[in-house]
C-alpha cells in the first residue's frame, strides 16, 4: 500500500503514556527475571475491522507467558497489505508512535510475566470516495528481539468497505448578470433585468441514483421567468421542485471519458427575473438548492445507464409525491446562494446584461456554450469527481 498522506504527526510520548491513558492497561510488580527471555503473545478483539467504524474500539493485547520481564518491545502494524484504491491513511497517530515507511510502530513499557498490555487501534483509515468492498489487511505485531518464540507474536486483521449508497452533493452559485452568450459574470443584475440561476448536482457516494429530484428556493425579489413542464412551482414564483426521472447518476469513480451516456453530476438552470421595484444596490439573501435521489440502482451497467439516459425534460412527472430513498450524507444535499441586484438606472428596470427573454433552456443544462457556465461549479466536485456531462432539456414556455 502507498500510503496516500503528507502529514503525518510522527510524536514520540515520554514512555508511551498517552496510549496508556486511551485503555491500555499495565500490571507492575513481582520478581524481576533480568537473565531469562519474555515470550509475548499477541492477539486482537476482531479479525475484522469496517472502515468507517471507530478503530479505536479495535484492540491489539501482549501478554507476557515469563518467563522473563519484556522490555525494549513495541507493537508494530504493517500496512504494506491495505489496498490503497479503496482506503487511504489519515495523518495523525496517537502519541508514542511513527510511521516508519508502511509500518506504524508504537513504544511500549516493560511488561512483567502473567501481565498483559492492550492498545487500542493508533491510527484511522478513509474510504476513497465511490469505493467499497474488502481493501485488504493490515499485520499486528509485539516485535521483541529477545522473544523465544516468534511464533505467536503476530495477528492478521481483514479489512472491509462497506457500501455507503447514493451520496449526493449540491453546489449552487451565487446570482449575477449573464452575457448574451450565456456567460456569468461578477456585475449585479438590475431592477427588472433577467438572468439565469444555476448549481451542480453530483453522485459522490457509490450506488447510482435513478432520478433525481431538484428543489429550487429563489432569494427575495426574484422569481422564475419561464415555467418548466413537469415541475411545480410555489404560489409566490419563488420555489420550483422538479422531478427527473430519466436522470441517472452513476458514482464519480464510474465516471470516466470513455463514454458519453455514463456521468455523474449535472448542471441545474433557472431563468429568473428580478422585479422592477426591488431596492439595490443589495444583496438578496434566501436563495437555496436542494437535491435527493428518488431510487437506487444496484451495480454498475454502463449499458443500461446509457439507455436511461435523459434526451429530454421528463414528462408527467411524479411532482411532491416520488418516493425518496436515504442519502448517506444528506447535510450536502442543500446549498445556499444569493442574489445581487444592482440600484435602479432610472429608466424602468434593466436587461440583466442582454440575456435572451425567449429560448433559454431551463431546469439540465444545455448547449455547446454551457461549460463556461458550470466552470465555477465544478471546482466544488473535481477533487471527488472527473467530469460534468451536460444533457439537452425540453421545450419551456415564458411565464405569465
Amino acid at each position: 500500500m502507498k500510503l496516500r498522506t503528507q502529514r503525518l504527526l510522527a510524536r514520540a510520548g515520554a514512555g508511551g503514556l498517552a496510549l496508556f491513558a486511551s485503555g491500555a492497561m499495565i500490571a507492575v510488580g513481582g520478581a524481576a527475571h533480568a537473565d531469562a527471555g519474555a515470550d509475548l503473545e499477541l492477539t486482537v478483539s476482531s479479525g475484522t475491522v469496517a472502515v468507517g467504524e471507530p478503530l479505536t474500539k479495535h484492540q491489539a493485547t501482549a501478554l507476557n507467558k515469563g518467563p522473563g520481564d519484556a522490555t525494549g518491545w513495541q507493537f508494530e502494524y504493517d500496512l504494506s497489505g491495505l489496498d490503497d484504491s479503496l482506503v487511504t491513511l489519515g495523518d495523525r497517530l496517537h502519541l508514542g508512535c511513527e510511521l516508519i515507511g508502511e509500518k506504524v510502530r508504537c513504544s511500549t513499557m516493560g511488561l512483567s510475566p502473567g501481565h498483559s498490555l492492550a492498545q487500542s487501534t493508533p491510527f484511522t483509515l478513509t474510504q476513497v470516495p465511490g469505493k467499497h468492498g474488502k481493501a485488504g489487511s493490515y499485520t499486528v505485531t509485539a516485535v521483541s528481539e529477545a522473544d523465544p518464540d516468534q511464533t505467536n507474536n503476530s495477528a492478521k486483521v481483514e479489512v472491509e468497505v462497506p457500501a455507503i449508497g447514493v451520496d449526493l452533493a449540491v453546489y449552487a452559485e451565487d446570482v449575477y448578470q449573464v452575457t448574451e452568450e450565456g456567460e456569468f459574470t461578477d456585475r449585479p443584475v438590475p431592477p427588472g433585468g433577467r438572468t439565469l440561476t444555476f448549481g451542480v448536482v453530483g453522485n459522490l457516494g457509490d450506488t447510482i441514483a435513478k432520478g433525481i429530484r431538484v428543489r429550487v428556493t429563489l432569494p427575495e425579489y426574484l422569481t422564475f421567468d419561464e415555467v418548466e413542464p413537469g415541475c411545480e412551482y410555489s404560489a409566490g414564483n419563488r420555489t420550483v421542485t422538479c422531478d427527473y426521472e430519466q436522470i441517472t447518476l452513476v458514482p464519480a469513480d464510474q465516471d470516466t471519458d470513455d463514454s458519453d451516456d455514463v456521468f455523474s453530476a449535472v448542471g441545474i438552470v433557472f431563468p429568473v427575473k428580478v422585479a422592477e421595484d426591488a431596492p439595490g444596490p443589495v444583496v438578496a439573501r434566501g436563495g437555496e438548492l436542494f437535491s435527493s435521489a428518488l431510487a437506487v440502482q444496484d451495480g454498475v451497467d454502463p449499458a443500461s445507464v446509457a439507455r436511461s439516459r435523459s434526451t429530454g425534460l421528463p414528462e408527467g412527472a411524479k411532482g411532491m409525491s416520488a418516493k425518496q430513498i436515504d442519502d448517506a450524507d444528506p447535510a450536502d444535499n442543500t446549498d445556499t446562494f444569493r442574489a445581487h441586484i444592482a440600484a435602479p438606472s432610472g429608466t424602468g428596470g434593466g436587461d440583466g446584461g442582454g440575456l435572451p427573454v425567449t429560448g433559454v433552456q431551463a431546469g439540465l443544462i444545455g448547449g455547446a456554450g454551457a461549460g463556461v457556465v458550470l466552470l465555477g461549479g465544478v471546482l466544488f466536485l473535481l477533487a471527488r469527481r472527473r467530469r460534468v456531462v451536460l444533457v439537452t432539456p425540453g421545450d419551456e414556455r415564458t411565464s405569465s
